[in-house]
């Protein structure tokens, strides 16, 4: 990764942002990302961005601070987590809310900076999703800059695949999107660009909202130190670890992960929402966020907007026992993505939740007559179709290992999960 960084510093001209994206520290040997003092050794003389890829979390350098005029040393924002080392150094780790004010300027800078270069990169993405059969998708956070980016892609006749905008803050994919209340409603627009639901974020992405018993914990921790001597290894005793939050007394469950808005907030956003004729896409990943999505968005069908399709609860990675029940009988959609299944599945193997909790239960979906749309949340995952398929129909981790956890579905399934669940969602 740094020696990326510095080939591509090389050919980019001082105070100009180096940006990477799809960094996944488990994946290297250091088992962490980079850090900001080795981000200003490969590159002192420009910001730099490298975002994971759950594009939930990044890391930068001492310039990109300097380019967005923030300190190095300052207080978490609201529902962002800035990383510090056991010294008390700062690692120039960014987790949610406080990634935004590097990515949006970021973003601002390259995409003003070079239309030429962006049209390109636009149009050979889109090659791909066309070569991959994709004939419509959801871009599942777009701004107002970027919204006004993709308007100039049709005009030029570039954008040609049909998209479905879901509406973002302009300060940031996951701030409260108060300033697109006031546009253009879900539905209105041509193809190929049309406004979408707006996007709610309402817990993070590994750092998903759980409220986990206590003794699902004391057993998980367990069974974990129960693998780590059988195999010789300490993964699955440090994600157990990391599962670990704080316990609340009135109702002995571990609470972990980011919740971005307490109830009345996001309450009071879907109604406002709704009232002026937009559907909802949530994000919601964790059992405690997917609970908080339940408690906000409209209860029955006949309470949404008239003319718009249901409301999206985004991953429904985790969900707790009557929140499959309570989303059918409220018509709400889901979209999840079988290839992050097969993605994580061996961390989730590890730690011991499947078998013992939901995850992504694609077929308890289905069973409870749910509308459950196959996507890829790409760049996170391949955006082939192909590939989700088979992960839905295979239910396997990456390394192969059945997941057994009787969610899986057939193919006949999977293709209307891709094609009519899709166009119903949406």
């Amino acid at each position: 990764i740094l020696a990326g960084v510095q080939a591509r510093a090389v050919q980019t001209p001082p105070g100009q942002w180096v940006l990477g994206e799809g960094y996944d520290e488990s994946r290297l040997r250091e088992g962490r990302p980079p850090t900001l003092e080795e981000l200003d050794a490969a590159s002192p003389e420009h910001p730099v961005l490298l975002v994971q890829y759950s594009y939930h979390e990044a890391v930068v350098n001492t310039r990109a601070h300097q380019a967005v005029d923030l300190p190095l040393r300052r207080p978490n924002p609201p529902g962002g987590e800035i990383g510090f080392d056991g010294s008390g150094q700062p690692t120039g780790h960014m987790v949610e809310n406080a990634v935004a004010p590097f990515y949006t300027r970021a973003v601002q800078e390259a995409v003003t900076r070079d239309e030429d270069g962006y049209m390109g990169h636009l149009a050979r993405y889109q090659d791909r999703l066309f070569a991959a059969g994709l004939t419509r998708v959801y871009d599942a956070a777009v701004s107002p800059l970027m919204e006004a980016t993709l308007g100039r892609a049709v005009e030029l006749g570039v954008l040609r695949i049909p998209v479905l905008m879901m509406m973002a803050s302009s300060d940031g994919m996951f701030m409260p999107p108060r300033d697109r209340l006031d546009g253009a409603r879900t539905g209105e627009g041509d193809d190929p660009l049309r406004t979408g639901p707006l996007k709610l974020f309402i817990d993070g992405g590994e750092r998903a909202a759980m409220a986990l018993p206590l003794g699902f914990i004391a057993r998980s921790s367990l069974a974990a130190i129960g693998r780590m001597f059988r195999r010789g290894g300490r993964a699955a005793l440090r994600a157990s670890g990391g599962m670990v939050g704080q316990l609340d007394k009135s109702d002995w469950r571990y609470h972990s992960g980011i919740l971005f808005y307490t109830e009345t907030e996001a309450r009071e956003l879907v109604d406002a929402a709704v009232a002026r004729g937009l559907s909802m896409a949530v994000h919601a990943e964790g059992n405690e966020g997917i609970e908080r999505a339940l408690a906000v968005l409209p209860r029955s069908p006949e309470q949404r907007a008239p003319g718009v399709g249901p409301h999206r609860i985004e991953h429904f990675f985790f969900p707790g026992p009557d929140a499959i029940g309570r989303s059918a009988e409220a018509g709400i959609a889901t979209a999840v993505q079988p290839m992050i299944v097969e993605w994580v599945g061996d961390r989730m193997l590890a730690v011991g939740m499947i078998g013992r909790w939901h995850f992504t239960p694609i077929r308890s979906m289905l069973d409870a007559g749910l509308t459950v749309a196959g996507s890829s949340d790409a760049p996170v995952v391949d955006f082939d179709p192909l590939r989700g398929i088979r992960a839905a129909v295979q239910r396997r981790a990456a390394s192969g290992r059945p997941l057994e956890d009787g969610e899986q579905v057939t193919i006949g399934e999977a293709l209307e999960m891709y094609t009519v669940h899709g166009a119903r969602s949406g």
